[in-house]
């Protein structure tokens, strides 16, 4: 009985961080890159793949349409 309830508690937990991560990610891209850098900490690819994404950020940040 106990586990049940743990195990209900904890469905509610991650349903609610799922949304909050929902709202904090409006693109599927954004969280897809958050993985990659995750996955790769540490490694020369982490390093390569923060550097072009620094450099995407600044040749694009002032972009006025």
């Amino acid at each position: 009985m106990q586990l049940t309830l743990q195990n209900d508690s904890l469905r509610i937990q991650l349903h609610k961080l799922n949304e909050i991560k929902t709202q904090i990610y409006e693109y599927k891209i954004i969280d897809e890159l958050n993985t990659l850098m995750t996955n790769t900490k540490d490694t020369i690819q982490h390093t390569l793949i923060k550097d072009r994404l620094e450099a995407f950020y600044t040749m694009n940040k002032n972009i006025k349409l």
